[in-house]
C-alpha cells in the first residue's frame, strides 16, 4: 500500500506539501465530529504512503495494528517511533488507493484518520510481544522488574518505568501463561500512570525477618504481591513467603505461591523513590 507512490518521481515530496485537510477540501469533503480517541500504544513504525501516513502501534499485550494518520500529524511529529502515544481520530474522505497518489484523481473514500497525537512517554518502550517458554518476567528490557515470579503455570510481573517518581513514570501489573502465544490475561492499569497513583504498599519489620507488599486495585478487586522472610519453619528455621493474593471487596479470595524465588525490588528504598505509601492500608502475610 506504500509502494506505488515511491515509483512516481517527486510523489512523496508533493504529498508532504499537501495536508489531508487541503485534500479533503479539494474533494468537497467535510470533517465530522471525532469518531474515536484514546487509542494507546508504542509507535514501532512510521511511514508515508500514497494517501496517508501510516503508524504501526504495539499495545501493552504486544499486539500490533496499523493506523492511518493525517500527513500534517506525521510531518509535525517526524520522530514518533519508540514513543508511547495516544491518538485521536476523525472521519475523513481521503484519496482512494487506486489513484496511486495522483493529486488530480477524484476518487475518494471515507475512513478513520488519526488527526491528533499526545506523547505519553518519550522513553522507548516495548511490551513483550508474546509470552515464551522459560520466561521469568513479562517486563521489557527497557523496564524495571519490580516483582516477578512463577506460580505454577502462570507468571506474575509488576513492571515500571525506570525513571518513575512520585509524579512521573508508570507501573503495570501483568499476569498470564509464559508458555502461551495468547495475549496476557491481565495488563493493569491500561492507561499508564505514576506508581503512587495506582498502588499502595509498605514494609514491616519483625523479629527474625521482615515483609513487603504492593497492592494494585482494579474495581472491587485488588492484586497484592508480597515477599517476606521469617522464622516460620520447623524449630524456628528461616523461611520465605512470596506470591500474590487476590482480594475482592477487601477480602482474600485466592493466594498463589511463588514456585521459585521471586525477583523483587519491594522495600523502603523503592517505595520512597516512587512515592508509594500505605495510605492507611495493611496486609497480613499469608501463612
Amino acid at each position: 500500500m506504500q509502494t506505488v507512490c515511491q515509483k512516481i518521481p517527486g510523489c512523496l515530496v508533493s504529498l508532504l506539501l499537501v495536508s489531508a485537510t487541503a485534500l479533503a477540501a479539494a474533494q468537497g469533503a467535510k470533517q465530522v465530529a471525532p469518531a474515536e480517541s484514546g487509542r494507546l500504544g508504542t509507535v514501532v513504525r512510521q511511514e508515508l504512503g500514497d494517501v496517508a501516513c501510516y503508524l504501526t502501534l504495539r499495545d501493552d499485550a504486544g499486539r500490533e495494528s496499523t493506523e492511518m494518520a493525517d500527513f500534517d500529524l506525521c510531518t509535525k511529529n517526524a520522530r514518533l517511533v519508540g514513543k508511547k502515544v495516544e491518538l485521536g481520530f476523525t472521519q475523513q474522505r481521503v484519496m482512494d488507493e487506486s489513484c496511486g497518489g495522483d493529486p488530480a484523481c477524484k476518487k475518494s473514500r471515507q475512513v478513520q484518520v488519526a488527526t491528533t497525537v499526545r506523547v505519553i512517554s518519550d522513553r522507548a518502550e516495548s511490551a513483550p510481544a508474546k509470552a515464551v517458554a522459560g520466561q521469568v518476567s513479562f517486563c521489557a528490557a527497557t523496564e524495571v522488574t519490580v516483582f516477578a515470579c512463577r506460580t505454577g503455570a502462570k507468571l506474575v510481573s509488576v513492571c515500571a518505568d525506570p525513571a518513575s517518581g512520585p509524579t512521573k513514570g508508570y507501573l503495570q501489573y501483568r499476569f498470564g501463561k509464559p508458555d502461551s502465544t495468547d495475549a496476557l490475561e491481565l495488563n493493569w492499569p491500561e492507561r499508564w500512570s505514576p506508581p503512587a497513583r495506582v498502588a499502595t504498599g509498605s514494609t514491616e519489620s519483625f523479629s527474625g525477618g521482615g515483609a513487603a507488599w504492593l497492592r494494585i486495585r482494579k474495581g472491587d478487586y485488588a492484586y497484592v504481591v508480597f515477599t517476606g522472610i521469617g522464622r516460620w519453619g520447623p524449630g524456628g528455621a528461616t523461611q520465605t513467603h512470596e506470591g500474590i493474593t487476590v482480594e475482592r471487596s477487601g477480602k482474600a479470595v485466592a493466594t498463589l505461591r511463588c514456585a521459585q524465588p521471586a525477583q523483587s525490588m519491594l522495600g523502603p528504598d523503592w517505595f520512597a523513590r516512587v512515592g508509594v505509601e500505605s495510605r492507611g492500608e495493611s496486609f497480613d502475610l499469608p501463612d
